[in-house]
């Protein structure tokens, strides 16, 4: 119930036309510097790779700005108008060089539409190499180099034919002397055919001494002609060594097409082709020798293949100055490849156990057996462990990571090298197997039992030589390994810290506050130098900083590394610190992230507390990358295993820039359950 007027007269239509103004240029996502507003520029000239452009256009037109239209063609690209509204961000990408010119045209909210303008000429060069100046000169440029080739090419034929007519002259001068004093021996002949007589019996001679010499030659010898063909003529070895009779007329490839792969045999036609090829100088083509070692299987009279190992060599025979054939030799080399392999064997033993021999020179007797013991112990406990728990392959495989981890850190104190580039080795087998994309199975251990048999080797060789050698058996009479010798530990820690700080720019020192008062029970004394030995190797790698950074913060140039045990009631206290850079929670955060177990906005949304316990997670680390120091995520891990394993609590304090501190509590004798935790402050 109402009454609705309209009147047409009040009907508004905006002729206030959009004036079109380019509000923004970036050139491969960058803003365009210049000294002039974007919309003043009437031509822009860019480099082939300048070819990402984005324009932002604006329509000055106020009175109903959301409803503004725009119609742009880049011509030289666009073939039709296209359409865009409001705000309007143009791009184009992977323009190529050439000469293109950006119209624009501008509606207002009633749809009347300006002219269309050009608002911006562009030039894309072309790179330097597609310009035609400079396919010209490279065409110059090879032009010349062929030329000089072919210049040095003829020149070595003119020199090669001189020294070929020289050689002719002198040859045929001899020829012409020896022709001289054989006219002067003909006329003093007196009967023609008793001369005969003699050079037939003497030809007959050496026929007999050429048969006699091929049938007990120990090589193989004989002729080949351009055909592959083997001579008539032949030593009897050749049949032997070849394992094939009547050889006279036979093709040699057909032969060797036994013996050899198609690789090989394909490198062996190619390298006969070029020996009887006389523009190839002889000395650099024999050094291309497929044939030099070869490597056959003959079956013999049991039907079992037997190896043997043949060497070829060949040597181009001439007939009036063309290659007529080949002279080659066969020799069975098995024997002596074989005393080869046996002297290197027992060289590369040899070397080993010089290796160990220093080790164990430079190392505290009790220190290295204790480490050996230790080594073995971990090898009988995952071998009986692969053999009788098959539970969960993957959490095993972890298990044995951390083992070898550790055992890698103790020898890097130790200075055994030997066993810590093997501890590496072996992290990196089980990094190839935690990689792959399968459910794992015992078959998949395979290759890291191996490496642990080889390590196993090792441990004995180390304990021959350590029994051979008469004084540091004497020095390991009596010895204990469980003995609580802890100033042992600490002394040695002390005199490697500073050295093991040094490739990485670094110094630091570690004391011990009242060693000679501490005690601590035998049992936990592995466990004990585990933890230290990690906490030491982590303040090196990623808490202490270099020198020159520490100068500038008005620090010491060496960082400290600091321990204080003690007895607290039923517990061993052990207060572990370091004057370095504490946690950086931002590479904390980056390195969880990297690791695949937490997205950025998990890491974000943890506080102080929790990201400090990220830390002891497996496979998180800070390191950028992996070595025999740290990369693996493993140490801080291995630290609350070992912690959580004796009951223990673990708390943890840091200052950025200035320290940070771990104390551990481990109880001395079995008590109630105690919670594992690890606590912030």
């Amino acid at each position: 119930h109402g009454i609705t007027y309209f009147n047409p007269d009040f009907i508004y239509f905006n002729l206030n036309k959009a004036n079109t103004v380019l509000s923004s240029l970036q050139i491969n996502y960058q803003p365009y510097t210049h000294d002039i507003f974007a919309d003043n520029l009437e031509k822009v000239e860019l480099n082939y790779d300048e070819n990402n452009i984005s324009l932002e256009l604006a329509a000055i037109e106020y009175t109903n700005p959301e409803k503004n239209t725009f119609s742009y063609q880049l011509r030289g690209f666009d073939t039709d108008w296209k359409q865009s509204s409001g705000y309007g961000k143009i791009e184009y990408t992977n323009l190529n060089p050439g000469n293109y010119q950006f119209y624009v045209k501008s509606a207002n909210n009633d749809g009347l539409w300006t002219n269309e303008k050009l608002k911006l000429n562009i030039v894309i060069y072309e790179a330097i190499w597609d310009r035609w100046w400079f396919k010209l000169l490279l065409f110059f440029v090879v032009a010349s180099i062929v030329t000089v080739f072919y210049y040095l090419k003829m020149e070595n034929v003119r020199r090669h034919r001189e020294e070929l007519e020289n050689q002719v002259h002198v040859r045929t001068k001899e020829l012409v002397e020896r022709n001289k004093e054989i006219r002067k021996i003909n006329e003093n002949l007196e009967n023609e055919n008793k001369y005969r007589k003699v050079a037939e019996s003497s030809l007959l001679k050496a026929r007999n001494e050429t048969d006699a010499i091929l049938a007990n030659i120990n090589e193989g010898l004989f002729l080949l002609n351009k055909a592959y063909d083997i001579s008539d003529q032949h030593s009897l070895e050749t049949e032997t060594l070849l394992h094939q009779s009547h050889l006279d007329k036979k093709n040699v490839m057909d032969i060797l097409r036994r013996y050899l792969t198609e690789k090989m045999y394909e490198a062996t036609e190619h390298f006969l082709k070029l020996l009887f090829n006389d523009d190839y100088d002889e000395s650099i083509i024999l050094e291309l020798n497929p044939l030099d070692r070869v490597e056959i299987h003959i079956e013999n009279e049991d039907n079992d293949f037997e190896k043997r190992i043949l060497s070829f060599f060949f040597k181009r025979i001439y007939q009036e100055n063309n290659i007529d054939a080949l002279l080659v030799i066969v020799r069975d080399i098995t024997k002596t490849t074989v005393l080869e392999e046996e002297l290197m064997i027992r060289e590369a033993k040899s070397k080993e156990e010089i290796k160990l021999l220093m080790a164990i020179l430079k190392v505290d007797s009790r220190l290295i057996t204790n480490y050996v013991n230790s080594v073995e112990l971990s090898i009988q406990h995952i071998t009986s462990k692969f053999e009788h728990d098959h539970s969960s392959f993957q959490v095993f495989l972890t298990e044995i990571y951390q083992v070898f981890h550790n055992l890698k850190s103790n020898a890097m104190l130790l200075d055994l090298d030997f066993f810590l580039d093997k501890f590496h080795q072996i992290e990196e087998v089980i990094e190839e197997v935690k990689g792959r994309d399968k459910e794992l199975s015992g078959d998949d251990f395979l290759p890291i039992l191996f490496e642990i048999d080889e390590t196993s080797k090792m441990i004995e060789n180390l304990k021959q030589l350590i029994d051979k050698i008469a004084g540091i058996s004497k020095t390991m009479d009596g010895y204990n390994p469980h003995t609580n010798d802890l100033n042992l530990l600490f002394s040695n820690i002390e005199s490697k810290v500073d050295r093991l700080s040094a490739p990485l720019g670094k110094r630091a020192r570690f004391t011990v506050e009242n060693p000679d008062t501490i005690t601590i029970p035998g049992t936990l004394l592995d466990p004990f130098k585990d933890i230290l030995v990690q906490l030491v190797r982590n303040s090196i790698v990623h808490s202490i900083e270099k020198s020159d950074i520490r100068r500038q913060n008005n620090k010491d140039a060496v960082g400290d590394l600091k321990l204080k045990i003690s007895r607290v009631d039923n517990f061993i206290r052990f207060i572990y610190s370091d004057d370095g850079d504490g946690l950086n929670f931002e590479k904390i955060k980056l390195a969880a992230v990297k690791n695949g177990k937490y997205s950025q906005a998990d890491v974000e949304k943890m506080d102080k507390s929790r990201l400090m316990r990220l830390i002891f997670e497996d496979g998180i680390s800070t390191s950028e990358t992996v070595s025999n120091m740290a990369g693996r995520g493993e140490g801080m891990s291995l630290v609350k295993q070992i912690v959580f394993k004796h009951k223990g609590k673990i708390k943890i304090n840091s200052a950025r820039g200035r320290f940070f501190q771990i104390a551990i509590d481990i109880p001395v004798r079995k008590e109630k359950e105690v919670v594992h935790e690890i606590v912030n402050s």
